[in-house]
């Protein structure tokens, strides 16, 4: 009875046995593998000029009919467009955005009879009334060579043209309004975003920056070691204001933070934007 107890337990024995090693060889190899090297982190900035001005607006036509809402509507919506474009501004796009359609009483959907007025704030529908809105986008391209009191010049221009035409800028939205509700929001809205079309110069004259100081963060480690520098091994981004992929949206949050907005490429303000990017980069050490 013994015999055939000892049989059976060997099988596990020599199966914990080997996990034991294999854990072992593993923590080993990982151990191994940390140690390889020196790692630091770095990031590096750059600084570059808004060259995009961008207007978000609504417009929004209600009735008691439809057919009457309809035709507000596209009336509305010509005028508007006529007095934009005859501002006569170089490099103006008009980007119409998607309509919405709402109905005074209908409280199925939330905020649905929840329009914004002409002067901004929320305005409830009577009952029965019918709304439509669009949303419309003012894009004014290469502003980055404008003087700073043109540029002032030319936002009042547009804003005042596009508010006598009908269309809300500078406007709580509803979202705006909901998120004021929830103390998350300071419970105004800007009336125009600089952008940073295309920030790959920057980005990557941020990156030779990140990897410049990583580089001598290395070389005081290895020489306080008593050990030669190597090549680079591995960079590993951790963080790109120009990314705005899930993987990142952590440190995009916390650069936008700091920015103090929520879009690292885009300002309220007239001055150049800070473009940021942290790389983890990895040394070999030389004679190892």
């Amino acid at each position: 009875m013994n015999r055939s107890l000892n049989t059976f337990a060997k099988p596990g024995a020599h199966l914990l046995t080997a996990l034991a090693i294999a854990g072992s060889l593993l923590v080993g190899t990982t151990a191994a593998a940390q140690q390889e090297g020196i790692t630091v982190s770095a990031t590096g900035e750059a600084t570059v000029q808004p060259d995009l001005l961008v207007f978000e607006g609504k417009l929004t036509e209600s009735a008691e009919l439809a057919e009457d809402a309809v035709v507000a509507f596209h009336d509305s919506r010509r005028r508007a467009l006529a007095a934009l474009e005859a501002l006569d501004i170089e490099g103006l796009d008009i980007q119409p955005g998607a309509i919405q359609l709402s109905r005074g009483g209908d409280m199925a959907g939330g905020m649905a009879g929840m329009i914004i007025g002409p002067g901004g704030g929320g305005e409830q529908l009577p009952p029965g009334q019918i709304a439509i809105s669009q949303n419309v986008s003012i894009k004014i391209a290469g502003i980055d060579a404008m003087d700073p009191d043109d540029l002032i010049d030319l936002i009042l221009a547009v804003g005042s043209a596009a508010k006598e035409a009908g269309v809300g800028i500078g406007e709580m939205t509803q979202e705006d309004m909901m998120m004021m509700q929830m103390g998350q929001g300071g419970g105004s809205a800007e009336m125009a975003t600089l952008r940073v079309s295309d920030p790959a110069a920057a980005q990557e004259e941020a990156a030779a920056s990140a990897i410049q100081q990583a580089r001598a963060k290395a070389q005081r480690l290895a020489t306080l070691a008593g050990v030669e520098l190597g090549r680079v091994t591995a960079i590993v981004e951790l963080a790109d204001t120009a990314d705005e992929s899930g993987g990142n949206g952590y440190m995009q949050m916390i650069f936008g933070m700091m920015a103090g907005g929520g879009d690292p490429l885009a300002s309220s303000s007239i001055e150049p934007i800070t473009i940021r990017t942290m790389l983890s980069v990895t040394f070999a050490i030389d004679g190892e």
